[in-house]
């Protein structure tokens, strides 16, 4: 795929450091990306600055006047990268390092031919030996390299398993029959959301084991429940969010009683914790969901009203 053109987004809010190591790896590709956009979330730390500093010459800026969450973010950057011409768009949150030949090795000929979707194997930043996100085959949740090399023998490819938005190469085609994610998602589920619908719009996808995608380890928790399957318990400023959209998926997904069984089993959780107002605040949010009014904050409508308010910083020196 040399002829391609492959545009990278990276979404960053508040993590100019950890910027920088995503932005330097992307710029030490051996399969030179034809451009790297950053959409900028409105940070308070300097990021701004920093980019403009350092890396004007190679990178396109997309500075968002409001923080619209990786949702709202990788919306506008694939929006953007569709818009210019875009075969390929790789995706990534700004903690997140490629190895140097993680493009290479996902631009195989032979995979993009066949999968709409590839995603490189994403390992623990602070141990490579670990998954940052595990997966769940069929011979249960594998964390561990070892583990999923074990599970996974003599195979290049975890077909049906991807870790989005995570050094996920999705081309044009597939875009264009799926669409962008849901920016009222806002953060924490959007990735789910959009491998559903690749899912039921019959896109295959697999993760690509040579290639390699560092980022810190995943921040929710799982708590398996017999009959309704995994509990994933966010970290406390996601919870409501979260919980809307995991109504919204479990419901499109499975239908009334699979979401009502689901809330159910959410609700006991915390509520046998005692924690009974994180648990009336997830169902409030949960309901939000099921019913896509998205009313409760940040609604639907101030994150569109948000995300279409910014200005695009072209590099100064063409690639």
């Amino acid at each position: 795929m040399s002829g391609a053109r492959v545009i990278a987004v990276v979404v960053t809010y508040n993590r100019k450091e950890m910027l920088r190591g995503c932005l330097d790896a992307l710029l030490a590709q051996t399969r030179a990306l034809d451009e790297i956009v950053v959409v900028e979330n409105a940070s308070a730390d300097g990021t701004r600055e920093m980019l403009a500093a350092d890396y004007a010459d190679t990178i396109t800026r997309i500075e968002m006047a409001h923080n619209v969450g990786g949702a709202g973010g990788f919306h506008r950057g694939m929006v953007w990268a569709h818009e210019a011409g875009a075969d390929f768009v790789w995706l990534m949150d700004d903690d997140g390092v490629p190895a140097a030949d993680a493009l290479e090795r996902l631009l195989d000929p032979a995979l993009t031919a066949t999968y709409g979707i590839l995603n490189a194997l994403v390992v623990d930043r602070a141990d490579a030996a670990r998954l940052s996100f595990g997966f769940r085959l069929e011979s249960g949740q594998i964390e561990t390299l070892e583990g999923l090399e074990q599970a996974t023998a003599g195979r290049a490819l975890i077909e049906g398993h991807i870790n989005p938005f995570n050094g996920t190469l999705i081309g044009r085609t597939t875009i264009e029959r799926i669409g962008f994610p849901r920016p009222e998602m806002f953060i924490w589920g959007d990735e789910e959301e959009y491998t559903w619908r690749a899912l039921s719009r019959g896109v295959r996808f697999a993760t690509v084991k040579a290639a390699r995608h560092r980022h810190p380890a995943s921040r929710r928790r799982h708590v398996a429940v017999p009959l309704i399957g995994t509990l994933y318990i966010a970290p406390p400023h996601a919870i409501a969010v979260h919980a809307r959209n995991m109504g919204y998926i479990a419901r499109r997904m499975r239908g009334r009683a699979f979401s009502l069984a689901k809330l159910g089993a959410y609700l006991a959780y915390f509520t046998l914790r005692g924690a009974f107002g994180t648990a009336a605040l997830f169902g409030r949010y949960w309901r939000d969901g099921t019913s896509d009014r998205y009313r409760l904050p940040p609604s639907r409508e101030d994150l569109v009203r948000n995300g279409a308010v910014f200005e695009v910083v072209p590099r100064k020196v063409p690639r």
